[in-house]
């Protein structure tokens, strides 16, 4: 058998443990009778009926529109009129005072990986949570970044201020710039959140590195917002 594929890629698999749950619900439903499963593994919008369904006015918005809207090209950055209305549906009445800008990307999976392309170098450690969608793992490591972890919370269950510290110190004593990753709010799997007073912290941590000349980039995943 000849391999086509680069030596590098060859045995490449992801197994994502969410999708994978999902199969075995849908078995268990299969072998047992739907009556007795429930599956609450994908956060999707379903019916009555469990199928996926979609909001009634966002379906009558898309059969309005004219068909060329669905099949020209539009900008690599993405239509303006749409970054603009991102922007306001993202921050609504608390746009920060300071420059704001936005890009279309292929979901929010596609958001995370220009993120860690952009904001962090080939061989660079990227933090996030040790509660995390395991997707993070699989996008740093496809271009060559090593994601690590911090203990998420503490034994109170609030937001593990010190681990999270001590993590970036570790990491900036052997690189100049780090991007941290922090799912919030309702974190995947957890649902946790981080509070002002932890947002403050988070900050206040960042904030001291960046005097001393390291450059901290935040990509706060907001996908369950």
């Amino acid at each position: 058998m000849t391999i086509m594929a680069a030596a590098s890629r060859e045995g490449k698999t992801l197994r994502d443990v969410v999708f994978a749950a999902g199969a075995a619900a849908r078995e268990a439903a299969a072998q047992y009778g739907a009556d007795k499963v429930v599956n609450a593994t994908v956060g999707c919008y379903a019916g009555d009926d469990e199928k996926l369904a979609c909001l009634p006015v966002v379906e009558q918005l898309y059969r309005s529109l004219p068909m060329s809207d669905f099949i020209t090209y539009a900008p690599p950055l993405g239509l303006e009129g749409y970054r603009q209305a991102v922007i306001d549906e993202t921050f609504e009445g608390c746009r920060p005072d300071g420059y704001v800008d936005a890009v279309a990307t292929s979901g929010g999976t596609g958001a995370i990986h220009i993120a860690i392309a952009n904001y962090s170098e080939v061989g660079d450690v990227v933090l996030t949570t040790d509660w995390r969608w395991n997707i993070y793992d699989c996008l740093c490591q496809e271009i060559g970044r090593d994601l690590h972890t911090f203990s998420m919370m503490d034994d109170q269950g609030h937001f593990n201020t010190a681990a999270f510290s001590a993590a970036v110190s570790n990491i900036l004593r052997r690189q100049d710039s780090l991007l941290l990753i922090l799912n919030t709010p309702a974190n995947n799997p957890t649902g946790f959140a981080l509070s002002d007073t932890e947002w403050a912290d988070v900050l206040e941590v960042c904030r001291l590195h960046e005097k001393n000349g390291k450059r901290i980039s935040i990509l706060v995943d907001i996908a369950y917002i």
